[in-house]
């Protein structure tokens, strides 16, 4: 009995020890079970695409991400070689055998190829392949892990071509590249540095950009290199002059910026520099025209409104080109001229107009008022805006103008100096036959009294006298030739003399009443009390003998002119007063 006990409490016992072990075991199982899921759930989840093949390179296995990427089935790859599926024209396998004997080996390879989806497109892939051991330690698969990788091919091969672009362009752009340390030196130039300059590269890297600038142009880069070290500029564009290997004078415009380094410390400046002699050489040349040339150059659009103005306009017409550009044109024109300006526009825009003819027309000025140009315009095809423009030159004639206007003025009064002249002759030719011809007729008496011996002495004076007062006559006629070349030549000398002008009317109205037909005398009124007058008794009679022979001249067969003396304070006024046709 006791032996029996005891195999039972040894069984029960042994059945303890066999239940911890089972539940050992079942916990070990489970533990397997999790890591074999959660293995799974790794490689049916993984981006990379998986697959496990035999040493016969037939697939046993891939994954989802497999499926995805090459658009195979499990079922449709099973038993197949992944060459057969996956490799094609473009795909480099020479490295595929050297990878295959490294798995079975042991050892993990890695590489990149050209593969192609189940629809032939191709794609890059990186690839790793590596053995698989089974429970007895021994390869009896190998697994191969890819990756698709041609966007990042793409993009790099985008970036090498840039950096090739990059590269060309930097070495064969026509404009300088450099690039200098921090101390200034020149730590590389490209060729158009060389073809600039004319220093090659072996006689500017490692030397001082400073030697090579103008000297007047040292300080002006410093102070721009500076404001990039001190952080006060994240970049300068100047300009200034280098000298050229040949001894010219070379005009750069300078862009520059800073080089960091990864803490944010300058180390270095890059710059661009572009040859900009020939536009200073032309801006220079522009200066001197605008500061030498006085002409009025402008362009106006086919609307008539100021695009260009020349410098010149500021000290022809006090106006500066930024006060006349966008303006109308025809709004600084006299108005006077825009209709013959209208015309010669017209006939310009008509290919009417030859290049040496001209107009002449007012300009307004700042200060309103107007000066006189001679303008030369030419209706032109401007090809970069794609319209048409009028040129036009201005050459200031203002002072030529006023001459020729005063030339015309001293032309008009020289016609009528000669035209007064004409008259007066005729006048005077009229006036000498007049007393001649009465000298005649009473000689002629006399002649005839004295043959015939019937002279009358009181008869004799009266004639004689008569005679004698045509030849006073005669001599004033003379003395006005002589007063007229007086006047012309302004040699005039004037006595003045206390006068009765009473006297001086008097005496020229009893000398004019003997020339007159009917021996009528001007009737002589006088207002106030006579008193001396000032003045010079030669042309005061010579003044009042002409005022009162066109009133005798202009009054035959109407009453005597009427002569009035006025007499006041300080002046005396005398009036003549006729009754013939009169003057409009």
């Amino acid at each position: 009995m006791k032996d029996y006990k005891q195999a039972y409490n040894e069984l029960l016992e042994a059945n303890k020890e066999l239940q911890k072990n089972y539940n050992n075991l079942v916990a070990r199982l489970d533990d397997v079970s999790d890591a074999l899921s959660t293995e799974v759930q790794i490689r049916e989840q993984s981006p990379r695409s998986m697959s496990i093949i035999n040493l016969d390179r037939e697939i046993i296995w891939i994954n989802k991400r497999a499926e995805k990427i090459f658009g195979y089935q499990l079922e449709e790859v099973k038993g197949k070689r992944m060459s057969d599926l996956l490799f094609g024209p473009l795909t480099d396998f020479s490295m595929i055998p050297q990878a295959l004997d490294n798995a079975k080996n042991g050892l993990k390879s890695q590489y990149e190829h050209i593969v192609y989806k189940r629809d032939r497109t191709p794609i890059w892939v990186a690839a790793e392949m590596f053995p698989l051991y089974n429970k007895k330690k021994e390869i009896d698969r190998i697994v191969v892990v890819s990756l698709d990788i041609s966007e990042q091919k793409k993009l790099i091969n985008k970036t090498i071509e840039a950096e090739k672009r990059h590269k060309l362009l930097l070495e064969y752009s026509p404009d300088i590249i450099y690039h200098i340390d921090l101390n200034g030196k020149i730590i590389d130039v490209n060729q158009a540095w060389t073809k600039i300059l004319g220093y090659s590269k072996e006689e500017t890297l490692a030397q001082q950009g400073n030697l090579f600038f103008h000297p007047a142009d040292v300080e002006l880069a410093k102070g721009a290199r500076q404001t990039l070290m001190n952080g006060t500029a994240m970049s300068y564009n100047i300009d200034v002059r280098v000298m050229a290997k040949n001894g010219d004078v070379v005009w750069l415009n300078t862009t520059s910026i800073p080089l960091h380094d990864s803490l944010g410390d300058v180390i270095g400046f890059n710059g661009i520099s572009k040859d900009i002699t020939k536009q200073k050489r032309e801006q220079a040349y522009r200066e001197l025209i605008a500061e030498h040339v006085r002409s009025m150059i402008y362009i106006t659009d086919k609307n008539r409104y100021y695009v260009f103005v020349s410098p010149s306009f500021k000290a022809l017409t006090g106006w500066t080109p930024e006060e006349l550009i966008g303006k109308y044109a025809f709004d600084f024109h006299h108005p006077d001229d825009i209709l013959r300006l209208n015309e010669y526009r017209d006939a310009n825009i008509r290919g009417e107009i030859k290049d040496d003819e001209s107009i002449q027309i007012r300009y307004l000025k700042k200060d309103g008022s107007y000066i006189w140009i001679e303008v030369y315009a030419k209706w032109v095809y401007d090809k970069h805006d794609n319209t048409n423009k009028t040129i036009i030159t201005g050459f200031l004639i203002d002072k030529k103008r006023k001459e020729d206007v005063k030339i015309q003025a001293q032309l008009e009064e020289e016609k009528k100096l000669n035209r007064l002249k004409t008259s007066f002759l005729q006048f005077v030719s009229h006036e000498f036959k007049t007393p001649l011809s009465v000298i005649r007729a009473l000689c002629d008496v006399i002649k005839m009294d004295i043959e015939s011996g019937t002279v009358d002495i009181s008869q004799l004076t009266a004639d004689v006298n008569n005679i004698d007062k045509e030849i006073d006559g005669l001599v004033e006629l003379i003395e006005d030739v002589l007063v007229l070349e007086q006047l012309e030549s302004g040699n005039i000398n004037l006595r003045f003399r206390g006068q009765s002008v009473l006297t001086l009317i008097a005496d020229v109205n009893d000398r004019l009443s003997i020339r007159n037909k009917n021996g009528g005398k001007a009737t002589i009124n006088v207002v106030g009390t006579p008193k001396s007058v000032p003045g010079d008794s030669k042309y005061l009679a010579l003044i009042f003998r002409n005022l009162l022979s066109n009133a005798y001249k202009y009054s035959e067969g109407c009453p005597s002119p009427v002569v009035t003396i006025n007499y006041f304070d300080n002046q005396c006024v005398v009036s003549v007063k006729d009754f013939g046709i009169g003057i409009p």
